[in-house]
């Protein structure tokens, strides 16, 4: 299967099939907010971008506010540090660990005995998976896992309501949003046409 659409923000490696699905990809995972909107701002003062994740704010930082120097492509750029690294990675970690998570809000594991934060829910996600799959709760119809009972029950609301209005025509599922009936089609579509 080909994929001919990539994603051009740096340390994504998405691909897609179509620019319909690229679009959506960038709208959702690299868009860009208003500074009264966006969770997390540039720590630059003048600067009043805000970014939907601390990513893409570090993006923003090695690229618009102190490009590398020869010889010292792993500084930290940001504000009063200038801590050098030896690796990229080490570099990206400092950051993280250093400077977003002291001026971001935590996500505190919910799992007993365990006293682990994240700064995005990604981590927290991974972690939780990872480490504490005994305290996963799971959909009884679809098996959609998170890790909160309170969550499990929201989604049925949303997914499995028998009042959602939009029904798909071939195979009379039910879906809360237009967009998700239309996504389902899309790919319906696909599997009918392969069977002719």
């Amino acid at each position: 299967m080909e994929y001919p659409w990539k994603c051009r923000q740096r340390r994504c490696r998405a691909k897609f099939k179509s620019e319909l699905q690229l679009t959506k990809h960038c709208n959702e995972m690299h868009n860009e907010f208003d500074s009264d909107q966006a969770p997390v701002m540039c720590p630059y003062a003048g600067c009043n971008r805000s970014f939907k994740s601390t990513d893409l704010q570090i993006d923003h930082l090695f690229l618009v506010h102190k490009p590398p120097q020869k010889g010292k492509e792993n500084v930290c750029a940001w504000p009063d540090c200038g801590k050098e690294f030896g690796y990229h990675y080490n570099l990206w970690t400092h950051v993280r660990n250093k400077h977003i998570r002291e001026k971001n809000p935590k996500i505190e594991c919910e799992a007993e005995g365990c006293d682990r934060t994240f700064i995005d829910k990604q981590s927290y996600s991974c972690h939780f998976r990872k480490f504490h799959p005994e305290n996963l709760v799971s959909c009884d119809i679809c098996y959609s896992v998170t890790s909160c009972p309170l969550k499990v029950n929201e989604h049925k609301q949303r997914f499995h309501n028998p009042l959602n209005t939009f029904v798909c025509t071939y195979c009379s599922k039910r879906y809360s949003a237009k967009a998700g009936l239309l996504l389902h089609q899309r790919k319906a579509c696909r599997l009918a046409n392969k069977k002719q």
